[in-house]
């Protein structure tokens, strides 16, 4: 598949890209971490 128009966004601080399949191991064990993605999914309902 490809995908047309989508650039790599990057500054100091944060790196906006598509997710690649070796991302796919992190964020799994980020979802399965309860207690780190509770508090990032609570915050924006404060």
């Amino acid at each position: 598949m490809e995908h047309l128009g989508t650039i790599k966004l990057e500054t100091k601080r944060l790196i906006l890209r598509r997710f690649e399949e070796k991302d796919a191991e992190e964020l799994y064990f980020g979802y399965i971490n309860q207690k780190e993605f509770l508090y990032y999914a609570n915050k924006e309902k404060l």
